[in-house]
């Protein structure tokens, strides 16, 4: 890396829409503005991007991956900021977390139902972060910053937080778009995992394997958990109940 390099992405990818084996399927994403260049990052699944990408006649690309249509949504309204973070944000319907970094080291996340772990170091002018809690105790295992002490920073679904390269904080907001899964104004749409397939994801959700397990034990199906993972109020409630009744079966 660069000597001056003061802030660095990254992402993980389980694959949903878009070969992997081609380089340019994967995250982070670039995308051009007035305000420079920027890298984009994503977790979750967004199910219209095809839609955006008609209805707001964004450029054809060899880019497979939905989270493409964010940086290019980003792209057409011409500024990096938490204003057309915002109306991008309430664009794309799915689950995610969004996070851009800029060429003049600013970075921005934009929070919706997926989870997010973001932690600050003050003594070190360190900011941390990963999708869950558990990830990030893996990530600081064993290395020097396991015994410092840090802040966690929350960042609940609709905000929008940006850090400068001095560890400034602004906040805004954005109104997420509420979908129905399954059935939606283009029809029915297939679910994009089958039962090994959660059990790989349901981390980033927050949601423990157990849980699932406990979901299926339930008879829910295959096409009612995914759809209960965009929706986390919905998911804790059924998880909730679930437990409730094991409890009283036993």
């Amino acid at each position: 890396m660069p000597e001056d390099t003061v802030i660095l992405t990254g992402h993980t990818r389980m694959t949903t829409q878009g070969d992997a084996r081609y380089i340019y399927n994967n995250h982070p994403f670039t995308g051009k503005t007035a305000d420079g260049s920027f890298a984009l990052c994503h977790n979750g699944v967004l199910y219209n991007d095809s839609q955006l990408a008609k209805s707001e006649r964004l450029p054809k690309s060899k880019i497979e991956t939905d989270s493409y249509v964010a940086a290019q949504l980003i792209e057409k309204y011409g500024r990096l900021d938490l204003k057309t973070i915002a109306k991008m944000s309430e664009a794309v319907e799915g689950s995610f977390v969004f996070t851009i970094l800029s060429d003049k080291n600013k970075l921005f996340i934009a929070k919706g139902d997926n989870p997010l772990c973001l932690i600050h170091y003050k003594q070190l002018g360190l900011y941390v972060y990963t999708s869950t809690e558990d990830i990030m105790k893996n990530v600081l295992k064993g290395s020097f910053l396991e015994k410092l002490p840090f802040e966690v920073i929350k960042v609940t679904e609709g905000e929008i937080i940006s850090i400068d390269k001095r560890g400034r904080f602004e906040k805004s907001s954005f109104v997420p778009n509420e979908f129905c899964y399954g059935w939606n104004y283009y029809g029915y749409r297939k679910p994009a995992y089958d039962e090994d397939e959660l059990f790989d994801i349901c981390g980033m959700f927050g949601v423990s394997q157990e849980d699932l397990m406990l979901l299926y034990d339930m008879g829910y199906t295959d096409e009612e958990i995914e759809g209960m993972l965009c929706d986390r109020s919905m998911i804790r409630e059924c998880i909730e109940e679930a437990r409730v009744l094991v409890g009283e079966y036993y």
